[in-house]
């Protein structure tokens, strides 16, 4: 534990295994250090150096021998302190230069995208990235909410937490649902939310449409997988929306 520990903390392997060696042995040569941390001599004199070098531990010269020693292990919290200045300085730096790197970005953007997610944790992965670019009071549409196969009880607890989280940030939903889920416990789950409308259409649909003000996405679910369908275009939206409003006002509640 000691040693896995360490490692996480910013030891390499080889560190680790010499500083509790080391930490056990007491004051010691390089030869008990090898037998006990299992380090070949190639390597530990490196190792060794660079423990030194963060403070971890001194040595001192008898007879023509070195012997070393572990400083107080307390001295590990000097070593994160430092490291802990060094990524506040990285973080400063970073934020000087990231409004150009934005600039970079918005003007390597094309006025189209098309994306392909695939599986599930690919899906999730796309709306967790909507969610934080969605603004409140920002408005998602959806229709043909009817799957080709059963989706998952683990798809369907995601989507439903998705939604909680959707509604909590104050962005609204209209959702048209083939007419045969009427009744059902899905969609009494999101007639019931806040922000939230839905109605219903006769049609089957293999494929779910979402639209949200600079993309659509399709979602298809198969027996095999699921593929998500994702397209950054005004005009596509434009179109896609004002099919929505016309399927909107034949839907009924």
């Amino acid at each position: 534990m000691e040693e896995e520990v360490l490692r996480r903390i910013g030891l390499t392997k080889g560190e680790a295994k010499v500083y509790l060696a080391l930490l056990k042995l007491g004051q010691s040569s390089v030869g008990p250090i090898i037998k006990s941390s299992g380090i070949s001599s190639s390597k530990v004199y490196d190792i060794l150096d660079r423990l030194a070098k963060k403070g971890l531990l001194t040595y001192v010269e008898f007879e023509n021998k070195k012997k070393f020693k572990i400083t107080s292990p307390k001295k590990i919290f000097d070593m994160l302190e430092d490291r802990k200045s060094g990524i506040e300085k990285q973080e400063a730096e970073f934020s000087k230069i990231l409004p150009n790197l934005l600039k970079m970005e918005e003007q390597r953007k094309k006025p189209y995208e098309a994306h392909i997610y695939e599986g599930y944790n690919g899906i999730k992965t796309y709306f967790t990235d909507l969610l934080a670019e969605m603004k409140r009071g920002g408005e998602r549409l959806v229709f043909g909410a009817r799957t080709g196969y059963p989706v998952s009880a683990p798809a369907q607890r995601f989507f439903q937490s998705y939604h909680k989280k959707w509604v909590a940030a104050g962005l609204k939903t209209r959702i048209i649902f083939n007419s045969d889920l009427c009744g059902s416990s899905s969609t009494r789950f999101f007639e019931k939310m806040k922000l939230t409308e839905v109605r219903y259409l006769p049609q089957q649909t293999l494929s779910s449409v979402g639209i949200q003000k600079e993309s659509i996405d399709i979602l298809i679910w198969t027996k095999e997988t699921a593929l998500l369908f994702v397209i950054r275009s005004r005009e596509v939206v434009d179109s896609f929306r004002g099919y929505f409003e016309v399927l909107w006002r034949t839907a009924r509640k």
